[in-house]
């Protein structure tokens, strides 16, 4: 019973923790794989796929790609133009 109990716990911080590692260097990729000129509608539906969350401001023209699971700590802003992608940068938020 206490293997079981063991196994839970490595399994529950495991969990935790594994977005706290390797989250920025996922979060780095997916955003260096955004080129200028795609569309907002495919990068959302990626972003939505890898399982981030989106947070949009139309009058800024701004697309923030946020891994909740990492509460908050990496985010990819992307500029949007005309339904466009113009740019996009990977931030560290901490």
């Amino acid at each position: 019973m206490k293997y079981v109990i063991g196994l839970l716990i490595l399994g529950f911080v495991g969990y935790t923790i594994y977005p706290l590692v390797l989250g920025g260097r996922h979060m780095e990729s997916f955003c260096e794989s955004i080129q200028v000129g795609d569309s907002e509608v495919d990068v959302l539906a990626r972003a939505l796929d890898s399982g981030y969350t989106k947070l949009e401001v139309a009058e800024h023209g701004q697309l923030l790609l946020i891994d909740s699971r990492a509460m908050g700590r990496y985010i990819c802003d992307v500029s949007i133009s005309n339904g466009e992608v113009a740019g996009s940068r990977y931030v560290f938020n901490d």
